[in-house]
């Protein structure tokens, strides 16, 4: 949370420490255990608990890692945060977290199958909260539809007790080698298909990063 006082031991080394102050390694330990709990002191009278934070993603063209990174970005700021690819996350891995973020891109009105099977194989901690993110090819989908795309998310937070925290969304380009096939399923035209191409174009961009940086500090609180 804002105005916590952060501590990160991989940026110092005790033995660093002991040969820049002139000091012997001992007393180094005793200085940095000093330091250590006076932060955390620190943090308690700033009300600045520092939150373990996941955001992780399925992301094949590239949309959805574009966001997963801001948001990333927002939650470090005053949280413990890491980004991973889903595919670098096990079930079990998902309980030592306080807050998860789960993005995934509309495959045919849907949350891709790799983030489907892993909301069912989740293993949750306790007190935990999620959010997701879901990149497009649509300019905007009505609520009731989003509603309907995050029910996976939804009914996994039901089931394992998390608080579900609401879902991001925004558009992003298809990859070129998916025109056709969306261009047909939709039955549109040339020209309607190259309307939509230009609409798409360049999503997610950096308002769209902006508006996903500004919703996961939101739910961060």
């Amino acid at each position: 949370m804002a105005g916590s006082v952060e501590w990160d031991d991989a940026e110092i080394d005790q033995r660093l420490l002991a040969r820049v102050l002139g000091s012997d390694i001992k007393n180094i330990h005793a200085v940095w255990v000093n330091l250590r709990y006076c932060v955390f002191i620190v943090n308690l009278i700033k009300g600045g608990y520092i939150m373990k934070v996941l955001v992780t993603y399925f992301s094949q063209s590239g949309n959805t890692e574009k966001i997963a990174k801001g948001i990333w970005e927002e939650a470090s700021q005053a949280n413990e945060a890491d980004l991973k690819k889903l595919e670098d996350v096990a079930a079990e891995d998902f309980a030592g977290y306080d807050f998860i973020f789960i993005g995934s891109p509309l495959h045919s009105a849907n949350l891709a199958a790799p983030v489907k099977a892993f909301l069912t194989n989740i293993q949750a901690g306790s007190d935990q909260k999620m959010a997701g993110f879901i990149t497009h090819s649509a300019p905007a989908y009505p609520d009731q539809d989003m509603d309907a795309f995050t029910e996976p998310i939804k009914a996994a937070c039901k089931e394992k007790g998390i608080e579900y925290k609401g879902c991001f969304d925004c558009q992003g380009a298809l990859t070129e080698s998916m025109h056709e096939a969306v261009q047909k399923k939709h039955n549109l035209s040339d020209e309607q298909w190259a309307g939509m191409v230009k609409q798409m174009t360049g999503h997610p961009n950096e308002e769209d990063v902006a508006n996903a940086k500004a919703c996961a500090k939101e739910v961060l609180g």
